[in-house]
């Protein structure tokens, strides 16, 4: 919360204006250029901000939920509304002992078998994870230990709550095979599920150029910026660069991210 709050303010300071409570009903787009949107407020008034540059992050796949998709090229924009996420579980363990060989407590772990697809996934799951205390021990207090843990899945099965809660009761028994004691050494655990972690899945038919560009094809003085277009890396990486790239087309200027 006051990572957000630091940006909007500092959006203001820097001659943003920032409306709550406001949605975006429409990207106005007139003889193949954007001239602004329309916005409704929390009272359901309507009035159009006009504007000569457009920034959308709506993730890509919605854009055409408020942009006219007749703008586009026909195949780019079919291709853009097809593009599918993914999801994640991201178990947090507090340990009161570490049972894990001492040659993996400062460095991240993987196995590329964690689930098998057979108990109801579509891929086996993988999973990464590291001792979050000994990187940073204020993580957790004296004598006892963070773990934190990713595992994708897709977007369907992260919204299957029996799948999840599946899910979370096997990575236990993995755990507890490959570290015999594991299930004792929980104080407890955390396991936050989520359906669309990132925007986009980095598969070979949708990751790089083949995402979103920044400049929206067909229609000018539209950008698009967030995890779903073109940047580097993932999540929060990817939607910083892609703002960045975004930043140096409108203006010109050299952000260092190309």
């Amino acid at each position: 919360m006051r990572w957000s709050q630091a940006v909007a303010r500092r959006f203001e300071e820097l001659g943003g204006t920032l409306l709550l409570e406001t949605r975006v009903r429409e990207i106005a787009i007139e003889n193949g250029r954007a001239t602004g949107v329309v916005i409704e407020d929390a009272s359901g008034a309507s009035r159009k901000i006009a504007a000569g540059k457009v920034v959308s992050n709506i993730p890509i796949q919605d854009a055409f939920r408020v942009a006219d998709k007749g703008a586009f090229p026909g195949d780019w924009a079919d291709r853009m509304e097809g593009l599918y996420g993914y999801g994640s579980i991201a178990p947090y363990f507090g340990l009161n002992k570490l049972v894990m060989p001492e040659r993996e407590w400062k460095v991240g772990v993987k196995d590329t078998y964690v689930i098998p697809k057979e108990e109801g996934f579509e891929y086996d799951v993988y999973m990464c994870w590291n001792i979050q205390s000994q990187i940073d021990p204020s993580c957790a207090p004296g004598g006892r230990h963070l773990m934190t843990a990713y595992a994708p899945v897709t977007e369907k099965e992260g919204k299957d709550k029996a799948l999840m809660a599946k899910a979370c009761r096997l990575i236990i028994d993995y755990l507890e095979r490959r570290y015999p004691g594991f299930r004792k050494s929980i104080d407890w655990a955390l396991f936050p599920t989520a359906w669309k972690l990132e925007g986009v899945a980095k598969s070979k038919t949708q990751a790089g150029t083949l995402k979103a560009p920044v400049e929206a094809p067909g229609v000018a003085g539209l950008y698009f910026a967030g995890d779903t277009v073109k940047g580097y890396g993932v999540a929060m990486d990817c939607a910083v660069a892609a703002g960045l790239i975004c930043a140096s087309r409108i203006t010109g200027k050299d952000y260092g991210v190309a």
